[in-house]
C-alpha cells in the first residue's frame, strides 16, 4: 500500500476508520527520499531565503503531501510561502513550474526527479528534503524535521514525513495467527533478496532502498499511534483553517 495508510487515521479520520496497530505488518519494500525544489529562475534559491522572501509553492490540495508540507512550513515554521493549490496531480504541478505559474513544489519523490533531465540541466535546485534522514546524494540539503524549534514541531513534521519515509508497506489483515505472520515476514525478506527480482527492479530503473522487516514496521505503527492527540489536533486545525480560508 501507500505509506499514507499509516497516518490516514490521524490526518483523515473520517475516511480512514481503522487502527494501524491491528494490522499484521509484513515489511516495507523501499524508502524514497521526498524533496522540495525551486525553478532555476526563482528569486528564492535556498530554504533560508524563504524566511525573508516570498516563495510561490504549487500543489494539489490539502491532504496531498506537497500542500500539507507547505502549510506546515508556512504556519508552523514561519516561512514566507504563497501556496497555490488546485492542480490535479504532480505532473500538472510540474508543468506549472515550467510555465512560471509557481516557483517551487514540495514533497516530490527524488527518484522521479532523477528520471527527468531537470537536475542535469540545472533547471531546478533542491532546497529541502523530507523524511527522517538525509539521502546519501544530498548531504548538504536540510531535513524539514531539523527546522523544528521544539519537540511538538518535530512531532508534527514527523507525522507528515512518515508518509514519505515508509514508501511501499505490505500488510496482512488483523487476526492472522502469529506463526503465519512470521512465515509471511520471512518470505517477504527473502523475496527482496531474490536475484531475479533484483534484476527486474534494476531493469525497470526502480529501487529497493533500505527495506524494512515486519517487526520494524510494526514498531513504527505502534510509535505513530502514540503521537500526542494535541499534535494531531494542531495539524488538523491548521489544515481545516486553510481549507476554510480558500
Amino acid at each position: 500500500m501507500h505509506g499514507a495508510v499509516l497516518t490516514a487515521p490521524f490526518l483523515a479520520p473520517s475516511a480512514a476508520d481503522f487502527d494501524v496497530t491491528k494490522f499484521s505488518w509484513l515489511g516495507n519494500a523501499t524508502r524514497d527520499t521526498f524533496v522540495g525544489y525551486v525553478w532555476h529562475t526563482a528569486p528564492v534559491q535556498s530554504i533560508d531565503d524563504a524566511r525573508t522572501q516570498q516563495l510561490v509553492v504549487g500543489g494539489t490540495a490539502v491532504g496531498g503531501n506537497g500542500i500539507d508540507t507547505a502549510i506546515l512550513l508556512k504556519e508552523v515554521f514561519g516561512f514566507k510561502l504563497k501556496i497555490v493549490s488546485g492542480y490535479r496531480n504532480a505532473n500538472e504541478t510540474k508543468i506549472a513550474l515550467e510555465r512560471g505559474e509557481v516557483e517551487a513544489t514540495l514533497a516530490n519523490a527524488y527518484s522521479s526527479l532523477q528520471q527527468t533531465d531537470w537536475l542535469s540541466k540545472k533547471l531546478v535546485r533542491i532546497i529541502i528534503q523530507h523524511g527522517f534522514r538525509k539521502h546519501r546524494a544530498l548531504p548538504d540539503v536540510p531535513l524539514s524535521r531539523d527546522l523544528a524549534r521544539n519537540e511538538t514541531e518535530r512531532q508534527m513534521a514527523d507525522l507528515l514525513n512518515l508518509r514519505d519515509e515508509i514508501t511501499r508497506p505490505y500488510l496482512a489483515p488483523p487476526g492472522v495467527p502469529a506463526e503465519r505472520v512470521a512465515i509471511l515476514r520471512r518470505a517477504f525478506e527473502q523475496a527482496l533478496r531474490d536475484p531475479a527480482l533484483l534484476a527486474d527492479v534494476q531493469r525497470q530503473q526502480l529501487e529497493i532502498e533500505d527495506p524494512m522487516n515486519g517487526e520494524e514496521l510494526s514498531a513504527i505503527a505502534e510509535k505513530i499511534a502514540r503521537t500526542p492527540p494535541s499534535v494531531v489536533q494542531a495539524l488538523m486545525t491548521m489544515f481545516n483553517n486553510y481549507k476554510d480560508a480558500r
